[in-house]
């Protein structure tokens, strides 16, 4: 294989690690700087010429595989100046969506990645969300044309996440307080503050990384169904002392502390008014090495 094809192997290789990671924001690439590397391709070829034709194949393979790294550690950690507008000042926006007069259920889903979130306040519109990030921009949206007209949904679409070194991403949502809700939180490592004592919850789904996560739910529906599944985390869950709530799921691996509770079978426990209460909740539990509190308020 002649030096000629090895180098622009090599070059070809580079150039489309470049644009992949680029067409998906993990670079954020200004290409007019790039020209500074042209040295690149005479030590390439002064490598090549070093070397019997027979061992240039697999210095090809290597030089790839650095290629490859520098691409994703060395040049976006060390050469800053390649990247613009990386490192970029927090926008801010407050999100609304208009609340529809007579809706009796919605459903919020939140896809949002790594940040900070809390949910406590109401609002008179249907949704609205404070935001900050500086990484990417948060979206509020609403499915009129859909299933579900009352389905919306908050979402960020992030940028380049790991090339920024104090990324900060938070968002405060404030519900309606007349529609029963069903929530879902798509979510990284996160730290989530969600107090939903004063809101109608049918039905709440938390599907998170590495987190510290607080749930606090009200006794306003009759049944209130929690889906928690998380990696190592730390979760606190507060239900009302009123309401009859039992825990499900498989919890070997987790440090629990769930006072006021009995533990029926080795995947269950109940509060001893359970059976009895006029508002059950019931959770199920798929945790990691997790520590999981449930305590009644």
């Amino acid at each position: 294989m002649s030096n000629k094809r090895l180098v622009w192997g090599v070059f070809l290789v580079l150039l489309g690690c470049l644009f992949l990671l680029t067409n998906f924001n993990v670079l954020v690439l200004n290409w007019f700087v790039l020209w500074r590397f042209w040295p690149l391709f005479l030590i390439a070829l002064g490598a090549f010429s070093l070397f019997e034709t027979g061992k240039r194949v697999p210095i090809a393979v290597g030089l790839s595989a650095v290629a490859l790294a520098g691409v994703l550690v060395v040049i976006p950690r060390y050469l800053p100046w390649i990247t613009r507008d990386v490192q970029k000042a927090s926008v801010i926006e407050t999100l609304t969506e208009p609340y529809t007069s007579g809706v009796e259920k919605a459903s919020l889903s939140v896809d949002a990645g790594a940040g900070e979130y809390y949910l406590k306040d109401s609002t008179d519109a249907f949704v609205s969300v404070d935001t900050e990030t500086n990484n990417g921009r948060f979206m509020l949206s609403r499915d009129r044309n859909g299933d579900d007209p009352h389905f919306l949904f908050i979402k960020r679409n992030p940028g380049p996440t790991w090339m920024l070194e104090n990324t900060k991403n938070q968002a405060h949502v404030s519900l309606n307080q007349n529609p029963l809700w069903d929530l879902t939180f798509d979510l990284g490592a996160t730290m989530a503050d969600i107090d939903l004592s004063s809101f109608k919850i049918n039905r709440l789904v938390m599907d998170a990384g590495a987190s510290s996560i607080a749930i606090k739910l009200g006794a306003l529906a009759n049944a209130t169904l929690v889906d928690l599944d998380t990696g190592a985390s730390s979760i606190t869950l507060s239900v009302p002392e009123a309401s009859g709530c039992e825990i499900l799921g498989d919890m070997d691996l987790s440090a629990l502390q769930f006072k006021g509770f009995a533990k029926t079978d080795q995947q269950r426990y109940v509060t001893e008014n359970f059976s009895t209460a006029s508002q059950k909740i019931t959770v199920n539990l798929d945790t990691g090495a997790s520590k999981v509190v449930v305590e009644r308020y």
